[in-house]
């Protein structure tokens, strides 16, 4: 998930880019240097060809621009803590998510399987019931009401599939298989 999830990556590059800013701010205090050369002539005669000749190497140090670049690398580097919080604050919440929704994953296993359970001992009741009236030995509400029970039992173990497939889909969200 952490290395998945669309906004985590998001944040992480503008972090990156963050550290790259503060670098970019910090060689303001470096000297400039720069080299420039020119070269202008007479067309014609060799002798004057090169006739004006210039090199040279110019130095320029930011000397009383100090205060000023230390204040926009710090802005920089404040700009940097803060989305570096907002990182651990998002890596948190999608810990948070995938756990959240693998735990919700292993409950709608156990209700699936209680579910099961339930199915099997509204059938099995069923059967006994229907014994029961065939024999004269119960009346017939008592196997409508197993039929009853049943279909809920059948209910809630349809429900429960279900609510285990949307359980699955959250868990896939939240660990970056599917986007939103």
């Amino acid at each position: 998930a952490l290395r998945r999830r669309p906004e985590l990556l998001v944040v992480k590059k503008e972090v990156e880019m963050q550290e790259k800013r503060i670098r970019i701010r910090f060689a303001e205090h470096l000297p400039n240097i720069s080299i420039k050369a020119q070269a202008q002539g007479v067309t014609g005669d060799n002798s004057k060809l090169f006739a004006q000749q210039f090199a040279g190497i110019f130095f320029s140090v930011p000397l009383f621009a100090g205060g000023t670049i230390n204040a926009k690398v710090s802005q920089e580097r404040l700009r940097f803590t803060k989305l570096q919080h907002t990182l651990t604050q998002l890596t948190l919440s999608v810990r948070q998510e995938v756990q959240a929704a693998y735990l919700n994953i292993l409950e709608a296993q156990q209700r699936i399987v209680a579910a099961q359970a339930a199915m099997d001992e509204g059938k099995e009741v069923l059967r006994i019931e229907a014994l029961k009236v065939r024999e004269g030995k119960s009346i017939i509400e008592n196997l409508l009401d197993a039929q009853t029970a049943q279909l809920q039992a059948d209910q809630n173990y349809s429900a429960a599939v279900a609510d285990y497939q949307v359980q699955l889909m959250a868990l896939k969200k939240a660990i970056g298989q599917i986007e939103v």
